[in-house]
């Protein structure tokens, strides 16, 4: 079984950047995306479910979303 404990940070052949949290091989906590090093979207994760505000960035750096889960 998959044990992960504390941040992780994963890199696809793409070059995007995933900086997740884990807790009992669960992602619980913080999560950042990056893609070439700008930040894409940022949100939290409860139980290996999307948690409270998710924001989405443009390539700029802009923000264009912002969503509420609650789990």
């Amino acid at each position: 079984a998959d044990r992960r404990v504390g941040p992780w940070v994963e890199i696809d052949e793409n070059g995007i950047e995933s900086r997740i949290t884990y807790l009992d091989g669960r992602k619980t906590g913080p999560f950042e995306l990056l893609k070439k090093g700008v930040l894409k979207k940022r949100g939290a994760y409860l139980k290996d479910q999307k948690h409270g505000l998710w924001t989405t960035f443009s390539d700029s750096g802009k923000k264009e979303l912002e969503e509420e889960y609650q789990n």
